[in-house]
């Protein structure tokens, strides 16, 4: 009887550490993904800053080229009266 006993005893601490393998084994598994997670977040904070600057500096281009074109007709404005 008493081998039987620590044969269950036995048994059950080899299932116990096989459950706590399982669970750092997972928690792991949580924390890279929780790592990916937040790179991607990361990536994506990166992306969405950047694609304000390009507006940005898209809004100033178009507005530049608006001046442009504008002292362009104002030259060839006074030239025409100019001739």
């Amino acid at each position: 009887k008493s081998h039987s006993n620590l044969y269950k005893s036995h048994s059950n601490l080899y299932k116990s550490h096989s459950n706590l393998y399982k669970s750092h084994s997972n928690l792991y598994k949580s924390h890279s993904n929780l790592y990916k997670l937040h790179s991607l977040h990361s990536n994506l904070y990166k992306l969405h800053r950047n694609l304000y600057k390009s507006h940005s500096n898209l809004r100033k281009l178009h507005s530049n080229l608006y001046k442009s074109h504008i002292n362009l007709y104002k030259l060839h404005s006074n030239l025409y009266t100019y001739y």
